[in-house]
């Protein structure tokens, strides 16, 4: 699995608006895209709080070479053509899973989290099993995924909630997003 992130950075006056009649238009040519696990469309808005506006899909792919289609095919041109050429974190999928999947996702945290230098790739990947189990079973969470960038050998913790009143475990310098929407097999429009 990989995990494919791209956080648009917009001007303070985009008509942020804008944005969600995009994914509005848009989230259906993902529901049964081929190797794609799942998508969830991003949104930080300084309006609401955020340090600053944003688009940022984030996207798990079963599969590898779905992936790198989707950066070739015309889905993608259809960002760059609305955005420029992004830079893509393209990382792979250390643990995913779904919780309630009759939660209505509204916020996304995501949280980098650095390792000990001398710490094996499978004691990460153990590591951040465990906490995924600890995080689904709490009330409000969505989805928990964790990606390793294996320049920096960092993890970062994905996680979908209810609302901002369930986020739990989750740090202050956690990035925080609006969820638009999440599409994937097995999630109701």
């Amino acid at each position: 699995m990989r995990s494919l992130h791209y956080p648009i950075a917009l001007p303070d006056d985009h008509d942020m608006a804008a944005i969600a009649r995009r994914v509005n238009e848009k989230a259906h040519l993902f529901e049964s895209l081929p190797g794609l696990g799942f998508k969830a469309f991003l949104a930080s808005e300084r309006a609401r709080g955020a340090a600053r506006n944003a688009y940022a899909p984030f996207y798990v792919w079963d599969d590898d070479r779905a992936a790198q289609s989707f950066l070739r095919g015309p889905l993608f041109a259809g960002v760059i053509d609305g955005f420029g050429r992004p830079a893509v974190l393209d990382r792979p999928v250390l643990a995913f899973a779904f919780g309630d999947r009759r939660i209505l996702p509204r916020i996304a945290t995501l949280e980098t989290i650095g390792s000990d230098g001398a710490e094996r790739p499978a004691r990460i990947a153990d590591r951040e099993a465990a906490l995924q189990v600890d995080t689904l079973a709490l009330p409000g969470a969505f989805a928990a995924i964790a990606v390793l960038d294996t320049l920096a050998w960092s993890v970062t913790r994905v996680r979908l909630w209810a609302e901002e009143g369930s986020v739990r475990g989750v740090g202050a310098e956690a990035q925080r997003y609006d969820v638009l929407r999440v599409v994937g097999p097995g999630i109701a429009a």
